[in-house]
């Protein structure tokens, strides 16, 4: 049933086939050459949606076909913010090392949208490698845009634990509590927006990240920015 859906015109078939590859990856043989193929579809939209059904099968199954590596890699260079956000996420799903080069060229290009910058963090998340550190703490740099969501960075350096890190993390948490109340830094701590009156859970994810990274420098802005009772939230690390 999934060639005829990936050919139909029809949006509701993009949908079932979602639904099909979403909800029942395990029971269904799923043709990953058939999707390779459609990377190179003229329709934007069968490209992008593709890359997602690339992207959900390694989330799903756990399978990490390695197989459309380079497809996707390939489509990092399509016209189509869309297809090329899929894309970048697919990466991050089976998460080769042979994506990250291509995805560091692609933040360092610097023509991308806060969305798909934020999206190539996501995907450099679970990677691990060293080589996307100093690109991704330039991007915590980057004031075009105020409301950029640094969130997926900070967590991609947090995971990938580098010394280099600690310093830009530290100078964004001092940045993000100026003019903040004790009783609203202690809510961003808890890590939740319902009980913050700012909203601001991006100090909660910089002081997961620095903990991750483990280094004493982060010791003193973390005890400043509020009761140190509210960082039992982060247990024994």
């Amino acid at each position: 049933v999934i060639p005829p859906l990936l050919k139909s015109k029809d949006d509701m078939a993009m949908a079932v086939l979602y639904h099909l590859l979403y909800y029942r990856p395990h029971s269904i043989k799923i043709p990953i050459p058939l999707l390779i193929k459609t990377l190179d579809d003229k329709s934007g939209e069968k490209r992008s949606k593709a890359a997602d059904f690339l992207g959900v099968i390694a989330k799903r199954t756990y399978r990490r076909d390695k197989r459309a590596v380079p497809s996707l890699i390939k489509t990092l260079e399509d016209k189509d913010d869309a297809v090329r956000k899929s894309a970048i996420s697919a990466l991050g799903s089976i998460n080769d090392k042979r994506a990250v080069e291509p995805l560091i060229n692609l933040l360092e290009r610097g023509t991308e949208t806060s969305a798909v910058k934020s999206e190539i963090g996501k995907a450099l998340t679970w990677c691990g490698d060293k080589r996307a550190v100093e690109p991704l703490i330039k991007t915590l740099e980057d004031n075009e845009n105020p409301y950029i969501n640094h969130h997926n960075t900070v967590t991609a350096l947090g995971r990938i634990k580098s010394k280099l890190a600690v310093e830009p993390l530290i100078k964004l948490l001092e940045k993000e509590v100026v003019g903040l109340d004790a009783n609203s830094i202690a809510s961003s701590l808890r890590g939740s927006s319902y009980y913050s009156s700012t909203g601001n859970t991006l100090i909660f994810t910089i002081a997961e990240a620095l903990t991750w990274i483990g280094d004493k420098r982060a010791l003193p802005p973390l005890i400043n920015i509020g009761d140190v009772g509210h960082l039992r939230k982060f247990g024994a690390e």
